[in-house]
């Protein structure tokens, strides 16, 4: 929550001050208040409207006296169209006590019912006064007091109340924004309902004009005779009032509602109700006149609208239970090309049922039936962030995202987590508030160094300082605790102030997805989301102008090594638009990596090593950033001031169901998937060029980081959150001058000498890559088979079409064993790899845009080719990779932009977090082929692009590939390609690896007891943070030891969150699980912190292992049962995707252990575990002998210091304060003990320890 979420619609953005509902004093009371006012109005109205249809001579003698009697055909006919708007104002006012008690009277429907009931009362006492003379005492008194208490309750809500108070001309203003929506029927495509309330609303509106304005005409125009009396007057007067103020107040909401597929709810269903009625007794007046030949030369008209009344009111009851059914199967049938929309356009492969619901409260739930899932997911979005900070206490929503997941009163216990609860009952404890701003301090800590931080930071602190966007989110110890403790500031008191004013069940959209029926996940949701408090409050909108001025240049100077420049404009946001998504075009256009692009040019000048362009939201109401970013190498970064930009002529259950649950604040029902996955549905040209038009030099606003700038010549300034130097200031002149003369078509661009404007640029052609045949194959397999072996392959092979997608994945490792047998020849493969991708930027960025990708990665036993995509045109993208690798040559100038790039790398790991660069180094110390990148340092300036080819050649001299092909492909083509690639390969003269020199893939192994410690300084001096990373070796890959392995890190992840970074506080970044070296297996302890040294840390995690052996102990029998089945059901999850079952499959191929069967092997083994011999490990401590049994013998291994074989990496940042011990006094971090084996060189540690055997 320390980003603000993505706002809503237009019409559902408020100012600021109105997002707080319950205030000290007020609250639930207020809107029980307003109920009961409600509750009045429709029992006055309808008081009057009965009778008037029942017995219409009485009510005129009460209303109207003499003057009334005898009562004529002519004058019941206007007793019963008075009826009519009364019975109107009595839904109408029925529906706002439902919502006052719904606390939903601050919404835009909600309001233009009110406005409509305040114009129907004003128009009743205006009639009143008009014809006070001609009324009985009893009918001014009974007119009086039901208009008067029909205007006093609206109007005190809407303007007097503290509660709903906003300028009258906002009030007017949106319910006139509703009306110029009236004819907008395209919203979840065409609806009758919709159509019929859009056509109603200008005729009742035109009625009720020429009622009030021209009575006698108007009266004899419809019914056809000649006004008689005052009495007449009046009545037609009121008739007419409604028609104007309460009637189209209704059919507005109505509409809306229709719009948005909420016909079913309680509001519109009394509305419907209300118009059916209306309707009723209007025929009833004027159908037995029309019927008999009389009335005026308009009695049609007003009976079509008496009609058109009628079937509206009954289509929206009707359409409300039909709507609710197909919410049941609320998807589309065809796929997203085309066919008849329904209530949420969906994929053709979708099988999902869905069904939004709309709970009591408000809280509005979007349930999924998914009945082949095995996690059920659940994810709820609030409707705050950041943004809402009060001034004083920056990062407060931050932190109180923190304590919300602490604790709550159903739950009390630290951790112990109950999604929903977070929103109903928060402790919001006050011994948890020091804990909890440690932990955001630490987290704050840990991006303290990282660019992407520092940057985001500076154009905040650049922006509008009147905007919140300015602020500081993050939050730390000084502005969560010390700052507000010198001034006497309750922060424990401002939390639960915080939560009390901004989280609200209206502000709230969650998604459910589970194997359950939809009925089942209503319940569900119900009872999980029904006791969010429900508080009336209203989603917070903030004004557009937050972004930096225009024209501003910033210079930064970055943590890591290299250059880039990031130009940025101000647009219309997306969401506004996502259906046409204007800048979706320009961000293909601009970030096209193809021949003729952009990147294209500036890569041939040696200038850029990468383009990206695309709009993203800047978390706040009305304002978007358009971003164009260039990674620049050394000689770019000398031409910045000659770039010349012509844009004018450049045209898992979980996240589903948390992207689903931020997309509901946003879109629409109908085109919600469809707006998740920024698919465009139309084409607007008047929307691109308002893009356009806005990506013009004058509004751009660029920051310049470089790490070539100096401090303090060329960045005196120093950004006070993260101490980034920087300089701010208007863009050049000069420049300018370059980037308007190339907007307007005039000069050179992009450093053309000659004039010529495009430069070589232009439009990308037609895409070679896009597939036309998507027919899937009949066979399919749950696991690969070896079809094929000559001496230079192996291939595996799996059909899949479980998925049903038209895809394959192709995974090739070209094992060579010169690849990685030096330092030197790593580094070369290394090049050679990223020469390969760079050469084939150009080729095969369209092969990506057709959802076709490559991987090229150099690895410690050769080079790994993967691709995946549409099966169809793959085969094209596959040739023309192995064709560059197979005719690789050297350019000296990329060469040498290449190796100026790895340089870069290199040295930006020293950038990397603390308990990265820890667990880097486990790796370098544990495999027994592994080079430090201080090696590939040393030997990278030796490396030359004439010796490069000539490595290449003998690299490709001897080969063995191991190759998996999966998915909707034929064995026949499969084999076909490997036979083709050994061809060319056998052509080339490359011969097949001997068995003897095959590549291995080999981990040290760690004598019986040993604790293996490498202490080294932060590589960073500039980053404060320390870490240790200990691994606790098990053994090589077996199937039982893998469970115990699995069952422990299963079992200790929520208890070492708990102790070490919950009550001990260590650091923020804590973690406990099962963890690989190749095919050894582990279980990994890490923490990182910004308060203590790695000393320190390593001797907490010490003292935790004994408190896991006492809480395994102590477990209950039922519990534990229960966390061995969620391993297990974990352990057999099916994949979602066809890609993820294809990797898992490859990595058995490629680590050579060959267990297709894992998951289902571990999950047996998980669950044959029991607690007695989970705890009899912990118990058997002096047993040697017992400790060859197997099952035990992992885990004596981590408690027993006698038998257990560790190997820690000790990062240590800059030098802490002593450490808290765990009982709270000040000591030092712990010495080394005496069993530590200390390794200050790694190679030369490894060269002196037993391997274990190879699976290859």
């Amino acid at each position: 929550m320390s980003v603000e979420p993505p706002p809503r619609p237009a019409n559902y953005s408020y100012s600021r001050e109105e997002r707080y509902e319950k205030s000290v004093g007020g609250g639930t009371s207020d809107h029980e208040k307003y109920a009961a006012g409600f509750a009045a109005v429709a029992i006055a109205s309808a008081a009057l409207a009965v009778p008037l249809v029942v017995q219409p001579q009485s009510t005129a003698e009460f209303l109207l006296g003499a003057a009334a009697l005898p009562t004529n055909i002519e004058q019941d006919r206007l007793l019963g169209l008075f009826a009519g708007g009364l019975l109107s104002a009595t839904a109408a006012a029925w529906a706002l006590k439902g919502d006052a008690e719904r606390h939903e009277l601050d919404l835009n429907t909600s309001e233009n019912l009110q406005l409509g009931l305040i114009g129907f009362a004003a128009s009743n006492l205006a009639a009143n006064l008009a014809h006070v003379n001609d009324l009985t005492p009893n009918g001014l008194a009974a007119g009086a007091a039901t208009a008067a208490i029909s205007l006093a309750v609206p109007a005190a809500r809407l303007l007097v109340s503290g509660s709903g108070r906003r300028k009258v001309g906002d009030r007017i203003k949106g319910a006139f924004d509703s009306l110029g929506r009236v004819f907008d029927l395209s919203k979840g495509g065409f609806k009758l309902t919709s159509a019929l309330y859009a056509l109603l609303v200008p005729a009742t509106v035109v009625a009720g004009t020429a009622f009030t304005a021209s009575p006698a005409a108007s009266l004899e125009g419809t019914l056809g005779y000649v006004l008689k009396g005052a009495d007449s007057v009046y009545l037609w007067r009121q008739i007419g009032g409604a028609l104007l103020t309460i009637s189209p107040a209704i059919l507005l909401t109505l509409k809306e509602k229709a719009d948005n597929d909420e016909l079913g709810e309680t509001q519109p269903r009394i509305l419907n109700a209300g118009v059916l009625l209306a309707g009723v007794v209007q025929l009833a007046a004027l159908g037995p006149l029309a019927a008999d030949g009389g009335g005026g030369r308009y009695l049609p008209l007003l009976l079509a609208n008496a009609v058109a009344t009628t079937a509206a009111g009954l289509a929206g009851l009707t359409s409300s239970n039909t709507a609710k059914k197909l919410m049941v199967h609320a998807r589309e049938s065809t796929d997203l090309g085309g066919g008849a929309p329904g209530l949420l356009r969906c994929p053709t492969t979708d099988e999902n049922g869905y069904r939004f619901v709309k709970l009591d409260n408000g809280l509005q739930v979007l349930l999924v039936h998914d009945p082949k899932t095995d996690k059920a997911a659940v994810a709820c979005d609030v409707r705050v962030g950041s943004l809402s900070d009060p001034d004083d206490l920056p990062g407060l929503a931050h932190f109180l995202e923190h304590m919300l997941f602490y604790s709550s009163e159903k739950y009390p216990v630290e951790d112990e987590y109950r999604f929903a609860q977070f929103f109903i009952c928060p402790l919001i404890s006050r011994d948890g508030v020091d804990r909890e701003a440690h932990a955001v301090d630490s987290e704050h800590g840990k991006n303290l160094n990282s660019d992407a931080w520092k940057a985001l930071q500076l154009w905040k602190h650049t922006a509008n300082p009147d905007h919140p966007f300015s602020r500081f989110a993050t939050g730390n110890l000084e502005t969560l605790l010390d700052g507000p403790a010198r001034k006497n500031v309750e922060v424990h008191t401002r939390l639960k102030e915080f939560y009390e004013k901004h989280y609200c069940s209206q502000l709230m959209r969650a998604v459910i997805i589970g194997r359950e029926s939809l009925d089942d996940l209503q319940a569900l949701a119900s009872s999980a989301f029904g006791p969010v408090p429900c508080r009336g409050l209203r989603a917070p909108s903030f004004s557009p102008e937050a972004t930096p001025r225009a024209g501003l240049l910033m210079k930064a100077v970055p943590e890591r090594s290299g250059h880039t420049l990031e130009l940025q404009w101000r647009v219309e946001p997306e969401l506004k638009h996502y259906d046409a998504a204007p800048c979706q075009y320009f961000s293909h256009l601009l970030g096209d990596e193809g021949e003729g692009s952009l990147f294209a040019l500036l890569k041939a000048r040696g200038w850029a090593t990468d383009l990206c362009a695309g709009e993203s939201g800047t978390s706040f109401s009305a304002a978007s950033i358009f971003r164009v970013r260039i990674g620049l190498t050394d000689a770019g970064q000398e031409h910045v001031p000659e770039l010349r930009f012509d844009f004018a002529e450049k045209m898992a259950p979980s996240s589903y169901a948390t992207t689903l649950a931020g997309a509901m604040q946003v879109y629409g029902r109908h085109d919600l998937l469809l707006a998740i996955h920024h698919v465009p549905q139309r084409y607007d040209p008047e929307l691109l060029d308002t893009v356009l038009s806005t990506l013009c030099p004058s509004e751009a606003r660029v920051l310049w980081a470089s790490s070539s700038f100096q401090v303090p010549t060329d960045c005196p300034l120093k950004e006070p959150w993260y101490g980034t130097a920087h300089s701010a200031g208007p863009l050049p002149a000069e420049w300018l001058t370059h980037w308007e003369a190339a907007w307007r078509g005039e000069g050179a661009a992009l450093g053309d000498k000659d004039g010529h404007r495009f430069c070589g640029m232009h439009l990308p052609p037609p895409n070679p890559y896009i597939p036309s045949r998507f027919d899937l194959i009949k066979e399919s397999s749950s696991s690969p088979a070896k079809i094929h072996a000559t001496p230079l392959y192996t291939l595996w092979h799996r059909p899949e079409t479980g998925f049903k997608v038209p895809k394959t994945a192709i995974y090739l490792h070209l094992r060579m064993p010169e690849a990685y047998l030096t330092p030197r020849a790593a580094v070369s493969t290394q090049l050679i790899s990223r020469l390969l991708t760079d050469k084939l930027s150009e080729v095969a960025y369209p092969a990506e845009l057709a959802g076709l990708h490559y991987g090229v990665r150099a690895t410690t036993s050769g080079m790994l080719l993967s691709f995946w995509g549409h099966s169809h045109t793959l085969p094209r993208l596959v040739q023309t990779v192995l064709d560059s690798l197979l005719e690789f040559e050297v350019l000296p100038d990329r060469f040498e932009l290449a190796k100026e790039h790895q340089a870069k790398d290199y040295a930006n790991m020293r950038h990397e977090q603390p308990y990265q660069h820890g667990l880097y180094l486990l790796s370098v110390g544990l495999e027994a082929r592994r080079w430090h990148v201080r090696d590939y340092e040393a030997v990278l300036p030796g490396v030359m692009g004439d010796s490069l080819r000539a490595f290449q050649t003998a690299m490709l001299g001897t080969v063995r590939i191991d190759a998996l092909i999966a998915g909707n492909v034929p064995a026949a083509d499969a084999r076909a390609l490997l036979q083709a690639l050994e061809a060319r390969l056998l052509a080339g003269r490359c011969s097949p690896l001997p068995a003897s020199q095959r590549t291995e893939a080999r981990v040290v192994a760690l004598p019986s007891p040993m604790r293996a410690v490498h202490a080294v300084p932060g590589p960073n001096p500039a980053n404060d943070n320390s870490a240790v990373v200990v691994a606790f070796q098990a053994g090589r890959d077996d199937v039982r030891r893998n469970a115990l392995v699995d069952l422990v890190g299963h079992l200790g992840k929520r208890e070492a969150f708990h102790t070490l970074r919950t009550v001990e506080q260590l650091g923020y970044i804590t973690h406990l699980s099962a963890f690989w070296t190749l095919t050894v297996s582990n279980i990994l302890v890490l923490i990182q912190s910004s308060a203590h040294s790695a000393r320190y840390l390593q001797s907490r995690i010490d003292a935790f292992l004994p408190k896991l052996a006492d809480s395994l102990r102590g477990m209950p029998a039922e519990e534990y049962a229960a966390h061995v089945e969620e391993l297990a059901k974990a352990k057999l999850e099916k994949p979602k995707r066809l890609r993820d079952a294809v990797n898992t499959d490859w990595s058995e191929i490629d680590d050579g252990t060959l267990r297709f069967p894992r998951k289902e092997l571990e999950a047996a083994a998980v669950r044959s575990i029991t607690q007695e011999e989970l705890v009899a490990f912990f118990e058997a401590r002096e047993s040697r002998g017992y400790l060859r049994v197997l099952s035990f013998w992992l885990l004596d291994t981590v408690v027993n210091p006698r038998t257990r074989r560790s190997y820690s990496v000790l990062v240590e940042g800059n030098v802490k304060e002593p450490a808290p011990e765990a009982a709270g006094s000040k000591a030092s971090a712990a010495p080394p003990t005496a069993d530590e084996v200390l390794v200050s060189d790694q190679h030369s540690f490894k060269r002196g320890q037993a391997l274990y055997a190879s699976f290859l």
